[in-house]
């Protein structure tokens, strides 16, 4: 008797193993993974950044969880392109990224600029004559001013090191989106004032993820994203 119920015994482990693992992957397929940078006012490691709080209101609407990953700009863009499993924001679409990444889904418009200690800076003519810039490594912004012949760029690859730069003099400017120098006054983790010049270019930003991922699985998500974007309630 024994030996004749252990066939049903081991059955009934396989399925309920089968069971288990099903419902791993139905509920891992409505998880998004994101990777980013922390990006101070825009993607922050409390969850608190506006693009997390918009990305949570599509995800809510469509059923949908978010899996954020923060880690240093550059290889948040590599492991992108190279993945199946995660996604990325916020990705600015350019010419040297067009055929290496799937473009998801529209976010929203940023302003990028240059912001100074000392003066204002308005066109990249007023630019050449600054010794450093900081930027952001591996960011469109980097690409854009290298694109226009500036050769005096100084990457960094955190918030603190961008703004620690221009505190202590070693670099004379920052170039990248306005909006976000405005929030790390508005934090107060600058001591010194700001000088921000008028928007060099205004640049779309995008929900992108590499080749190899499969869009469709997320399909309900990036459908809310568009529809509360085209309702203007998905930053408001």
């Amino acid at each position: 008797m024994t030996h004749s119920k252990r066939p049903n015994l081991i059955a009934a482990v396989a399925i309920l193993l089968g069971l288990c693992t099903t419902a791993h992957a139905e509920s891992d397929t409505k998880t998004i993974h994101i990777v980013s940078a922390e990006i101070p006012g825009y993607v922050e490691p409390d969850g608190s950044g506006s693009y997390q709080i918009a990305l949570g209101k599509a995800a809510k609407q469509s059923g949908f969880e978010i899996d954020y990953r923060l880690m240093p700009w550059i290889r948040a863009v590599s492991m992108a392109q190279t993945s199946d499993r995660y996604v990325i924001i916020p990705f600015s679409r350019t010419a040297e990224r067009e055929l290496n990444y799937q473009w998801l889904e529209v976010l929203n418009e940023i302003e990028n600029g240059f912001v100074t200690t000392d003066r204002k800076i308005d066109t990249l003519e007023d630019a050449e004559s600054l010794d450093q810039i900081v930027v952001w490594r591996a960011t469109a912004q980097e690409g854009y001013l290298k694109n226009h012949g500036f050769e005096n760029l100084f990457p960094v690859s955190t918030a603190d090191m961008i703004f620690g730069l221009l505190e202590n003099g070693r670099a004379s400017a920052w170039f990248g989106v306005l909006e976000e120098a405005q929030d790390t006054i508005s934090q107060g983790q600058m001591k010194t004032d700001l000088i921000f010049g008028d928007p060099i270019y205004v640049e779309q930003v995008w929900l992108a993820a590499g080749p190899k991922f499969d869009a469709t699985a997320i399909k309900p998500f990036l459908d809310a994203v568009s529809d509360l974007r085209s309702r203007g309630e998905l930053f408001d």
